[in-house]
Order: C-alpha cells, then structure tokens, then sequence
C-alpha cells in the first residue's frame, strides 16, 4: 500500500509538471485574453506576430488593455522579429478612447511598412452595422497601411 501511495504521488507529480510546460509552450506560442462584456477577445500569435480582437471594446479603462498590446507590437516591430504581420479586428463595438488606441497600434504598423516589412488590416463588420463599418472607413483613410474593409456573415 505504501509503495502504491509514492506511485501516485510521483504520478500527479509528473502530471503537473507536463501541465507546466504545456502550458508554458503555449505562452511562448500564443498570447489570449477572454473576452468580457466590456472588453474584446484578444489573440496574438507569437509564432507569426498576427493579431485578433473580437467582441465589443468599452473597457473603464482603454490604455490598460491596449498597452499590453501596444507594447508588444513596439518591440516586436523595432526588433524586425515579423517580416509580415496581420491584424483583424471583429468588434461588434468599439468606444472612442478604444479607437484611439488602435489608431496608436496602426501608426506602430506604419513603421512595420516603412522597414519594409508587410502587414494587412483587416476590418470585420456587419452588413446591417453601418456604424462600425463607418468607422472601418474612418481608419483606413486615417492610416497609409494596406487595410481592407471586410463583410462578415456571423
């Protein structure tokens, strides 16, 4: 019984310790953020530097949320990492200070193309939601990125 006891106790053990690294290898891999009422769903993959934000965008506080991503990007674009990045964003809404931000994240990609590096923005909307493909519109005359304005059918 005793010999059975250490058994499983090394067994979990080396159970937890895989979960670790899974769970390890998947951060080095992808970096995700659930999406709440009042923020987006966010997903940057590290292993190609693209980028996906989905859901609405309201959150009390926009730079603490954007920062993270705003930050990354920096870095990754000053460090020449991505020869080519995508960015597609799927709000069903977004506030002005929201849009601020990702107005800061465009111009971040500005400096993606002027290195001659690649990127593509992709602006999901709904066919019915005028509004968010206006703003769609807006931030594509508002940056000189390749950006393409996208209906979505869910």
């Amino acid at each position: 019984m005793h010999i059975a006891l250490i058994f499983d106790i090394h067994f979990f053990s080396s159970i937890l310790q895989l979960k670790n690294i899974l769970l390890n290898m998947v951060q080095d891999i992808e970096d995700y953020k659930a999406p709440t009422k009042d923020t987006p769903e966010m997903i940057i993959n590290k292993a190609t530097g693209d980028l996906i934000l989905r859901g609405n965008s309201y959150p009390s506080d926009s730079v603490a949320f954007y920062s993270h991503i705003i930050d990354w990007y920096r870095t990754q674009i000053e460090t020449g990492k991505y020869p080519n990045i995508n960015i597609d964003f799927y709000f069903d809404y977004i506030n002005t200070s929201s849009t601020k931000l990702i107005i800061q994240l465009l111009d971040l990609l500005e400096n993606q193309i002027a290195a001659g590096r690649t990127c593509v923005v992709r602006w999901h909307y709904l066919p019915e939601d005028t509004n968010m493909r206006d703003i769609g519109e807006d931030l594509k005359n508002f940056v000189n990125i390749p950006f393409e304005l996208v209906e979505r059918e869910d």
